[in-house]
């Protein structure tokens, strides 16, 4: 038998090698494809079905830009200083009436946030009988009861005290807790919701309180405030919420450690929405609307700020504004 030379064995078996490295290729392009169509299809199922991302820390994850401007504007209401009561007197039942309003409203209303004074006092005293904590439980059954969307709670100076007396904020925090444990409402002293691509940040005035006058004032502690650099830094429109009212035009004010924060954000920060002084108040400043919303106690009927906003580029508007009448 002749024998073959090398070259001969080369010529004869590289084709068989060459259709063997076109069939693996094709094989090794599906599962790519396939990969990158599960991941895809996955994640955006996910964050659309899904309910908002509530987090005390940088959220992670949600729809992408074009996902976020498809979804529609995100439509909010802002009520403060509801300063409800153990039993059902006027305030509570005013704030039970701000539920069925927005239960109703058109457009639907997607959330609501309480700026602040949601209670009148803790009604218990220190080491005797703050067990329980009745009155937080009953703002929750409100809330619960007669409010189809979610609400979210962001604390005030009443909501920190004992009978108008201010010992830490170790015992109050606790006591609020533990009264929404399970629950979204009020899951960390600060924490933040994302909603259509836009992160929503609840604060603490009364982080760095130590005696019953800095509980009145609003005074944010430096982790906090790193906290919520993070926060800005990811570039998403962000609104704040804080309960003590800060204005940049008094001058007892421009001092606080959050107006450095938002200059330097302002291209992020869209809106800030405060409590504390019982009436309705807007100054602009860097471009960025301070908006006070008025005290929903005491009234014959609800009084809010409804919010549309947009989340393609984060500008809003005051859907009632017709019915506002903001003070100098």
């Amino acid at each position: 038998m002749k024998r073959l030379s090398l070259s001969s064995i080369i010529m004869i078996i590289l084709p068989f090698l060459m259709i063997l490295l076109v069939w693996n290729c094709s094989e090794g392009d599906s599962t790519l494809d396939g990969d990158t169509d599960s991941v895809v299809d996955g994640d955006e199922e996910s964050a659309l079905d899904g309910d908002d991302d509530v987090d005390q820390g940088i959220a992670d994850g949600d729809l992408d830009a074009e996902e976020d401007i498809a979804a529609g504007p995100a439509v909010f209401a802002v009520l403060s200083d509801t300063h409800i009561y153990m039993t059902d007197e006027p305030n509570n039942l005013i704030l039970k009436e701000a539920g069925a309003i927005f239960n109703a409203s058109d457009p639907p209303v997607e959330f609501v946030v309480l700026t602040g004074d949601i209670i009148h006092d803790l009604f218990c005293v220190e080491g005797v009988n703050c067990q329980e904590m009745t009155i937080i439980k009953v703002y929750r059954s409100i809330i619960e009861e007669h409010f189809d969307m979610p609400v979210y709670s962001v604390l005030g100076n009443h909501d920190n005290r004992f009978f108008d007396t201010f010992g830490s904020n170790d015992l109050p925090l606790q006591l609020w807790l533990d009264a929404f444990e399970g629950s979204d409402s009020f899951p960390a002293p600060y924490y933040v919701v994302e909603h259509k691509g836009m992160n929503f940040v609840m604060m603490f005035c009364s982080d760095m309180a130590y005696d019953h006058d800095s509980n009145d004032k609003c005074n944010f502690g430096e982790e906090q405030l790193d906290w919520l650099k993070g926060l800005l830094q990811t570039g998403k429109p962000a609104v704040l919420f804080w309960h003590q009212h800060l204005f940049p035009n008094k001058e007892s004010d421009i001092n606080n450690p959050i107006f450095p924060i938002v200059q330097q954000y302002k291209d992020v920060i869209k809106g800030v929405f405060m409590g504390h002084g019982h009436i309705f108040k807007k100054v602009v400043w860097e471009g960025v609307p301070f908006m006070e919303t008025g005290a929903c106690s005491g009234k014959d009927e609800p009084i809010y700020h409804m919010v549309q906003m947009n989340p393609a580029d984060g500008s809003f508007e005051i859907l009632n504004k017709d019915d506002i009448q903001y003070r100098d």
